[in-house]
């Protein structure tokens, strides 16, 4: 897939949940809008950030499950196992 597919795929998708947007609540009207759009995005990237940290989580845990006793994880690489330089 070159850059410009993956691009279209990521603006596709962001069409796509614009549409589901519109369905559900109906096209958008600016002079109607009384929300502030901006806390309305920073709630967003909020839940995001919320999201990806509990994935980060949950990957790491199943990369545990996945190791040797005996392997580093990511907790113990920063600490004994690094040399100070």
């Amino acid at each position: 897939m070159s850059d410009w597919d993956k691009v279209r795929k990521v603006f596709g998708l962001a069409l796509r949940r614009m549409q589901k947007g519109f369905e559900v609540y109906g096209e958008f009207d600016a002079t109607l809008d009384t929300r502030c759009l901006l806390s309305e995005a920073q709630e967003e990237l909020l839940d995001a950030m919320n999201y990806l940290g509990m994935q980060y989580l949950k990957l790491e845990e199943l990369k545990k499950a996945k190791k040797p006793e005996n392997e580093p994880n990511s907790a113990t690489i920063g600490s004994k196992h690094r040399k100070n330089p």
